[in-house]
């Protein structure tokens, strides 16, 4: 398959901000700022399937499944991930928070993460197979899937004209999943509805 170019962004923060890692039971957690430490931790998937972070509390090793309808997500350097119940129980990372939330491969970021705390320059594929680049209308609304999304945007033109532009463009893509994830990413350049960071810097990764 044609290797592509992708400009991913990571956060610039404080140190501060750098060390408030940790989980979100709820939603309501998140929206009340109420994140829970427990320590140092890594995520872990099985090839896209379930993942989970692992952690140690008082010397016994644990795991927290993402797929546990208890972890609704997660702070990690700075960005938020939440958990996606309904598929396969992987994390997504908030990219974009506006008229609508843009979600990546949450697997993908926390590789990158651990690649570069260990100096390693390594691809990281961002277009993962499955439950690619969703979106979800609130952040506590259902995952919308790459594959639904025209449909989806279609019925929101129909209300707000912002969004006339983008169903042109996910109407041209049709089926090709990598084509209407670009109509996206586009379309948030253009917004420029960034979550949460406004300084950004720029880290170049490749996928498939």
């Amino acid at each position: 398959m044609k290797k592509l170019l992708f400009t991913t962004w990571l956060l610039l923060m404080s140190l501060i901000t750098f060390s408030q890692n940790g989980i979100y039971r709820t939603f309501e957690d998140y929206t009340n700022n109420n994140l829970e430490d427990i320590g140092d931790f890594i995520y872990k998937d099985k090839s896209g399937a379930s993942a989970h972070l692992s952690y140690t509390i008082n010397g016994k090793k644990k795991k927290l499944a993402c797929k546990d309808k208890d972890f609704w997500g997660f702070m990690y350097e700075g960005h938020l991930f939440r958990n996606n119940h309904d598929y396969g129980g992987l994390a997504y990372v908030v990219i974009s928070k506006g008229d609508y939330i843009y979600y990546e491969s949450g697997s993908a970021y926390m590789r990158a993460f651990e690649n570069e705390k260990q100096g390693i320059t390594k691809e990281i594929k961002i277009r993962d197979a499955g439950y690619r680049q969703p979106i979800s209308l609130d952040l506590n609304s259902n995952f919308i899937s790459t594959k639904k999304v025209w449909s989806q945007f279609k019925k929101l033109a129909k209300k707000n004209s912002r969004f006339t532009k983008l169903k042109a463009c996910l109407e041209t893509a049709g089926i090709n999943i990598n084509k209407r994830i670009d109509c996206i990413q586009n379309d948030i350049n253009e917004t420029k509805n960034f979550y949460p960071w406004e300084d950004r810097v720029s880290y170049t990764v490749n996928y498939y």
